[in-house]
């Protein structure tokens, strides 16, 4: 008896270590990318600008926000890409929602005319609208990969014995946990239309801000295009899932029980997918997917190895979607 409470003491330490060290990466990694990221647009501030203008048209679903600009290169040498982002605000400076269009091959002195048509729910007040020169996405991608790796190692070691266990239990009955793979993967979807169908109804047409961020990553070099299929279909899903299954789902288990760990697991994931309070409804389509995630890794008996693989899937096709289009 008393070895099992050490026992117990013990798995609740390495998860809680495990979260802890999880937001470290988190907060780290962000700092990192966007301290590199923000100097890179301060320099090239100068490099590019725009004559932008804008008429909102009320329609029966909405409205449509319908833009001109010309973007101007005032360099010397051809600048790669271009993006010209969009925040449209509250009155309280909150951001309601956002896009944004990326040009490429903008010749020395050029002044290229772009326009474009976004339908919204509701028609904002301000619009918070910027030129510039992205960071390079090569160098983005890599740090990312780079700090994922990193996260991964001490992952692994902190954690191995749970994973071999998972792993030994996956491979004494293969078949039945491939087919809670695949049913999962199916249920995953079913609770996005779910999420869809409510989202359409509150009226809500807006990409979420981590989605544009994610989009935003895709550039047709190679390296880019290996580093970001190991930060989203390999490093996530691992990440992930030991931190918001295997670690946090068991820590909150002994006290709420299976239901409450579900659904404490699968909000608080979709609670850290959502960029802001601005885009705070976005957390609708997370928070299902997130409890989806929970319930598949409860009914599946606990093995982590299975909710890897339908995140590892769930990710796969988005990335494949936007890879194909890089090359259309």
């Amino acid at each position: 008896m008393e070895e099992n409470r050490v026992l117990n003491q013990k798995h609740k330490f390495v998860n809680i270590i495990i979260l802890i060290a999880y937001l470290i990466y988190l907060v780290t990694s962000s700092l990192v990318s966007g301290i590199i990221s923000d100097n890179h647009v301060e320099k090239t501030k100068d490099w590019v600008s725009d004559a932008f203008d804008y008429t909102w048209v009320q329609t029966e679903e909405g409205y449509d926000l319908h833009y001109q600009a010309v973007i101007s290169n005032h360099t010397s040498g051809l600048i790669d890409l271009v993006n010209l982002r969009f925040l449209l605000l509250d009155e309280e400076g909150e951001v309601i929602a956002g896009f944004i269009h990326r040009y490429e091959d903008l010749q020395a002195g050029e002044n290229r005319l772009v326009e474009n048509t976004h339908s919204f729910s509701e028609k904002s007040t301000i619009i918070e609208q910027s030129t510039y020169v992205p960071f390079n996405n090569q160098l983005s991608n890599l740090i990312q990969f780079s700090f994922g790796f990193l996260f991964l190692i001490p992952l692994f070691f902190i954690n191995r014995k749970s994973y071999v266990d998972d792993f030994i239990t996956f491979k004494n009955d293969p078949k039945k946990h491939i087919g809670h793979i695949f049913s999962g993967f199916l249920l995953v979807y079913l609770m996005a239309f779910i999420a869809q169908v409510i989202m359409i109804s509150l009226n809500v047409q807006e990409t979420s801000m981590n989605e544009l961020a994610i989009q935003s990553m895709f550039t047709s070099d190679w390296i880019s295009i290996i580093t970001l299929f190991f930060s989203l279909v390999i490093f996530a899903p691992i990440i992930e899932e030991t931190v918001f299954r295997k670690s946090l789902y068991n820590i909150v288990q002994p006290r709420f029980g299976h239901i409450g760990a579900v659904i404490i697991s699968g909000l608080i994931f979709g609670f850290l997918h959502v960029a802001g309070w601005g885009d705070f409804i976005q957390i609708i389509p997370y928070a299902f997917m997130g409890l989806s995630f929970s319930y598949i890794y409860y009914y599946s008996g606990r093995n982590v190895y299975v909710v890897i693989g339908i995140h590892a899937l769930n990710n796969l096709i988005p990335y494949l979607t936007y890879t194909s289009r890089l090359f259309e």
